[in-house]
């Protein structure tokens, strides 16, 4: 029995032998799989986060873009602002120059009302009164008209002939002198 015994237990630590060995090439074998996906995981992630990273570094990228677009897009907006704002301006005091303008040109002939007034068409009538006037202008329009007859004369080779009813050295027939002088300066 003895041998039987020993034969038993021989048998038993072989099988229990084999049976660790197996289960030792079932770890190694699990280990080796398990470290093959490990590694696989690992590329994969190392790929995954390159990946990320890129797309990280063109977020990055293009958020400067937008800020910088931004940026350049509020840049535009204040130029054009304050390009609007100086026409504004420019304009403004152009008009109110323009209506200085016309104001004072009312007033002037408002003012002149002994000679000439405005209708209600704008129009600028004189009013006749030659009479009116003082010597001296009096004397610088007969002479004014004398010089600017004698040149239409000579011009026309009409010398000290009478013209439309005036001859040199009376008063204008005309009521309004400065009509006299310019027709005889038209041309």
């Amino acid at each position: 029995m003895n041998y039987q015994n020993n034969n038993q237990l021989g048998d038993l630590g072989i099988r229990a032998r084999e049976y660790n060995d197996q289960q030792k090439r079932q770890v190694a074998e699990f280990n080796s799989k398990i470290d093959q996906i490990n590694a696989t995981m690992g590329l994969t992630a190392q790929e995954k986060n390159q990946v990320a990273a890129i797309q990280k570094a063109k977020l990055y990228g293009d958020v400067a873009q937008l800020r910088q677009n931004i940026f350049n897009t509020n840049e535009n907006l204040r130029n054009a602002n304050e390009a609007a704002r100086a026409a504004n301006y420019q304009n403004l005091f152009e008009n109110i120059g323009n209506i200085a303008k016309e104001r004072f040109n009312f007033n002037l002939a408002n003012n002149i009302s002994d000679y000439y007034y405005i209708d209600n068409n704008g129009k600028i009538n004189y009013t006749g009164g030659y009479d009116k006037l003082p010597e001296w202008v009096k004397d610088y329009v007969d002479q004014a008209a004398k010089e600017s007859l004698a040149e239409w004369q000579k011009e026309h080779g009409a010398d000290n002939q009478p013209v439309y009813g005036i001859s040199l050295g009376f008063k204008p027939y005309f009521k309004n002198p400065f009509a006299m002088q310019s027709m005889y300066t038209r041309k």
